[in-house]
């Protein structure tokens, strides 16, 4: 007997996006991808360590990234926004 693991949705985890969304938007450059990768890395090995399988946990860690990018506003070109 095999049993399927669900995690809860990250998409769902409001603080959590809240919070790594609100990091992102102080960070820049190397800074800001070090720490995207630290949290995904960390909520993929939760997952895996949880016996969630590797292709539930990286549609969740895709819903999760689209939930925090939604909320993270691109930079424009201009920082000063000059024409």
């Amino acid at each position: 007997m095999t049993a399927v693991i669900i995690p809860f949705p990250t998409c769902h985890r409001e603080g959590h996006i809240r919070h790594v969304a609100a990091v992102l938007r102080r960070k820049h450059g190397r800074e800001a991808d070090r720490y995207w990768r630290q949290t995904v890395m960390v909520l993929r090995s939760q997952m895996l360590r949880a016996q969630v399988d590797q292709s539930t946990a990286d549609e969740e860690l895709r819903r999760f990234a689209l939930e925090v990018f939604a909320r993270v506003p691109l930079r424009a070109n201009n920082p000063k926004g000059a024409a």
